[in-house]
């Protein structure tokens, strides 16, 4: 295999790691950010 073509298949398989990883940090940082249901119960106030 030519080493132009070595260089290309690297440098596409770093991109395609950046964005697979990316999309597992966004995910992550939703779920941690969104891990309440919303089910309309409200804890009560202190002063009742």
């Amino acid at each position: 295999m030519p080493r132009r073509l070595l260089g290309r298949r690297a440098l596409w398989a770093l991109v395609l790691g950046g964005v697979l990883l990316n999309a597992v940090a966004f995910f992550h940082a939703w779920r941690f950010t969104h891990f309440v249901a919303d089910d309309g119960r409200k804890t009560g106030s202190p002063d009742s």
